[in-house]
Parts: structure tokens; C-alpha cells; sequence
């Protein structure tokens, strides 16, 4: 079993990185640093929903039957991709309604502590009602909000 890698550079250092080279990035030989730049941009602009999506598509895809195997093959921890897994059990209206509105706020707003807020609650009327309450304050906030960092 050989192990997977791929090489970027960075300040004119070669660098081997272990696990599958990000999708976006496959036509490229070497990820020089503005293309791996590029590629985190991306990745920070993907809702925490949209991320679960990918995952579970992942595993559709190739055939994965575990979240342990899904972690193997892209080279993440498990328990971080069984949180944003997590977030697909949302209900459906919350799910519609974040797919739809791609604000910047919204985006921002919506990170995965506060999805995951909504997947405690009781029963999906409340977790609803909840979110109605967080959209509200979201649209208060206005879009140069942006979470204070831990």
C-alpha cells in the first residue's frame, strides 16, 4: 500500500503533504503558494452545511460505509467530520432556507456553533423557531459582522 501525497510550494520550498490533493487543485503538477491561497479562500467561504454535503457525497461516491473510512481517505480527523455530518440532520426548511440565502451575513452568521445550537433542541418546530430568532439577530448584525475568534 503506497501512501498518498502531493507537493506545493511555499516561499520557493518544496513541501510534501500527506492525503489526496484537494479537488479544485487536481490539474495542477505542484501547488505553488498563491494556488494553495486560493484554495483556503475557497474553503472558507463553504458553509458548514455545504461541508457535511460534500462529505456524504464523498462517501457516496466511493463507496465508503463509515465516517472512519471517509476520514482515512481524505486525510481529516473523524470527529470533526462527523460534526459537520452532523448538521444534515437540520430540518429541512433550515437547510432550504441556508442553500438559498448566501449572504454574507448569513454565511458568516451561520457558523457551525450555531447550527449546531439548533441540533440540541427538542423537536424541529423549536429548533425553527430558534432559527427564525438567530436570522433576525443576523440581519441585525448586518454583513460586516464577523465572529469573534477563540
Amino acid at each position: 500500500m503506497s501512501t498518498r501525497y502531493y507537493t506545493r510550494t511555499r516561499k520557493r520550498y518544496k513541501q510534501f503533504v500527506l492525503g489526496d490533493k484537494p479537488g479544485v487543485l487536481k490539474d495542477l503538477d505542484s501547488i505553488d503558494e498563491r494556488a494553495w491561497e486560493q484554495y483556503e479562500n475557497y474553503a472558507k467561504r463553504i458553509t458548514p452545511l455545504e461541508r457535511g454535503e460534500f462529505y456524504r457525497r464523498l462517501m457516496d461516491e466511493k463507496g465508503l460505509k463509515s465516517m472512519c473510512a471517509l476520514a482515512r481517505a481524505v486525510g481529516k480527523d473523524e470527529a470533526a467530520i462527523r460534526k459537520y455530518m452532523s448538521l444534515l440532520k437540520l430540518p429541512q426548511p433550515i437547510q432550504a432556507f441556508l442553500r438559498e440565502h448566501r449572504t454574507p451575513n448569513y454565511v458568516r452568521y451561520f457558523n457551525e456553533d450555531h447550527l449546531r445550537e439548533l441540533l440540541t433542541l427538542p423537536d424541529p418546530r423549536a429548533a425553527w423557531h430558534r432559527f427564525q430568532e438567530m436570522r433576525v439577530e443576523a440581519d441585525r448584525l448586518g454583513p460586516h459582522w464577523s465572529p469573534a475568534k477563540p
